[in-house]
């Protein structure tokens, strides 16, 4: 996990990996899989909501206490890396801008929370 910082890009120190939720129902905790090739899988790396409108939460399994899972408004990258046997896929980096104050109006919340997918973690 990266945070940028006054325009600087600072790595979690000490960070340890952590299991995410598959989505859409598609298993429970850390059940393990077996990885189809080429067939899209989708997992919840996040999320924002109204209960916590000022916070971006890693929907990691299980939760940690030694490390944070709450992100306050800014600018973040999360390096999600799949792993198992016979597994070869390289990690993708999601990068999050969260500019906070989640509400119930969707197009303002379009506004304030953007994710995009790139190959590489910040330079």
């Amino acid at each position: 996990m990266w945070e940028l910082i006054k325009g600087d890009w600072q790595k979690e120190k000490n960070g340890i990996s952590v299991p995410l939720q598959w989505a859409a129902g598609e298993g429970k905790g850390r059940e393990e899989r077996n990885i189809i090739p080429r067939r899209p899988y989708y997992f919840n790396l996040g999320k924002i909501s109204t209960q916590h409108p000022d916070h971006f939460i890693i929907l990691d399994l299980p939760r940690l206490t030694a490390q944070r899972s709450k992100f306050d408004a800014g600018e973040y990258c999360f390096e999600v890396i799949v792993t198992g046997e016979e597994v070869d896929l390289p990690p993708k980096c999601f990068y999050v801008i969260w500019r906070g104050g989640c509400t119930a109006n969707l197009k303002e919340v379009e506004q304030k929370f953007e994710v995009s997918m790139k190959d590489n973690p910040p330079a």
